[in-house]
């Protein structure tokens, strides 16, 4: 099975057992779509292979981009 393919059915599966709303569904997917795609780019793995070093990677990936991303200190701060 391909990774949409479980994507699809996890969220079918939330969607009916604990009634998540459309918003929540379409964020899981999307966020669980992106650790996927790293997972295949960086590791060359499919998300039924990750292991909890993967799972850590990803996170660690996550917030180099978001540190990546930020605004230097002084424009944070105000004037």
């Amino acid at each position: 099975m391909i990774d949409a393919d479980l994507l699809d059915e996890f969220c079918d599966n939330l969607w009916l057992e604990d009634g998540l709303s459309r918003n929540t569904l379409d964020s899981y997917r999307r966020d669980l779509s992106k650790f996927a795609a790293w997972l295949d780019k960086e590791r060359g793995v499919a998300m039924l292979q990750a292991t909890h070093a993967d799972l850590q990677g990803y996170l660690g990936h996550m917030v180099a981009e978001l540190e990546a991303n930020r605004p230097p200190p002084a424009a944070r701060s105000p004037a």
